[in-house]
C-alpha cells in the first residue's frame, strides 16, 4: 500500500467485491469496539474455550449414540457388540468430561456477557450495502432507484480517487450515473468541416455528443463520442459545404436529454 496512513483502509477494501465495501468499512470498527468493550483476549479465551467444549461434547454426544443404536441392534440379532466400540466408547465418555470441564470452567462474568446487539448491526450494515448496490445494477439505469443509488455510490468512487486506489480497483460507476461529457480544447476549420479537439479530464472514459449549432441556435450537425482515458483525440465534422463564420460547437449529452 502506497500514500498516507489514513488511505490505507480504503486501499485495502479496493480488494474485496465492490458490493461488500461499503459494509465492510462500517462493520470492521464496530467489531473492534466491540471486541474491546467486552474485554479483549481474556473474554477471547474464554469464548474459544467454551466453543472449544461445546464441539467437543457434540462429537462425543454424537459418536455415544451412534455406538448405542449400533450395539443394540446387533445384540438383538444375537451379535456381539463392534470392539470399535468397546475401544472408542470410554475414549468418547472421557472426552465428554473434558468438555464439560472446559465449558463450566470458562464461564463469562456475570458482568461481562457477550452484548450481541453490535454483530447486528453488522450484519445489518454488510446486508444494506450488498442490497443497495444490488438494486442499484438490477434495476433499470434510468429509474430514480437507480439514478439515486449509483449518485450516492458515487461519492464512495471520489473517496477511493482521493486515497489514490489503482484505476483497476475502483468501483464500478453505477447505471444511473452518465459519464461525464469531453471537453473541447478548440475548435479550427478543415477544408470544408470543423475539427474540434477534445480532453477527457475524468477518472473514466468520456461520452457525449457534438453539436454544431449557428450564431442564431439552429443545429446543423451532431455526432456522438466517446473518448479515452489520457487521450486527446481530434474529432472532424465534415459538412456538405463550408459551415459559415460564426458557428459553434458545443457539448451535449444525448442520454440525459432521453431521460428527461
Amino acid at each position: 500500500m502506497t500514500g498516507a496512513p489514513w488511505q490505507w483502509p480504503l486501499q485495502a477494501l479496493s480488494h474485496l467485491p465492490d458490493a461488500w465495501r461499503i459494509g465492510v468499512l462500517v462493520a470492521v470498527p464496530v467489531l473492534l469496539g466491540w471486541f474491546l468493550s467486552q474485554g479483549g483476549l481474556p473474554a477471547l479465551w474464554r469464548l474459544l474455550c467454551r466453543a472449544t467444549g461445546f464441539a467437543l461434547a457434540a462429537v462425543a454426544l454424537a459418536w455415544l449414540r451412534a455406538e448405542h443404536v449400533s450395539t443394540r441392534s446387533r445384540r438383538r440379532r444375537g451379535r456381539e457388540p463392534l470392539a470399535l466400540a468397546f475401544a472408542l466408547g470410554p475414549v468418547a465418555e472421557r472426552a465428554l468430561d473434558r468438555a464439560g470441564t472446559l465449558f463450566a470452567g470458562h464461564r463469562t462474568p456475570r458482568d461481562g456477557r457477550w452484548r450481541l446487539w453490535p454483530l447486528w448491526i453488522c450484519a445489518g450494515a454488510l446486508a444494506l450495502s450488498v442490497g443497495c448496490w444490488y438494486a442499484m445494477t438490477r434495476t433499470r439505469p434510468t429509474s430514480a432507484v437507480s439514478y439515486g443509488l449509483s449518485l450516492a455510490f458515487e461519492g464512495w468512487r471520489m473517496a477511493e480517487a482521493w486515497s489514490d486506489v489503482p484505476r483497476d480497483r475502483l468501483a464500478a460507476r453505477g447505471p444511473g450515473v452518465l459519464p461525464a461529457p469531453p471537453e473541447i480544447v478548440r475548435t479550427r476549420r478543415a477544408g470544408r468541416g470543423l475539427a474540434v479537439h477534445l480532453h477527457c479530464g475524468a477518472p473514466d472514459p468520456c461520452r457525449g455528443t457534438l453539436v454544431v449549432r449557428t450564431g442564431g441556435g439552429r443545429q446543423l450537425r451532431h455526432q456522438r463520442v466517446r473518448v479515452p482515458l489520457a487521450h486527446n483525440p481530434v474529432v472532424i465534422l465534415r459538412f456538405r459545404r463550408a459551415p459559415a463564420r460564426g458557428v459553434r460547437v458545443e457539448v451535449a449529452d444525448t442520454d440525459r436529454r432521453r431521460r428527461r
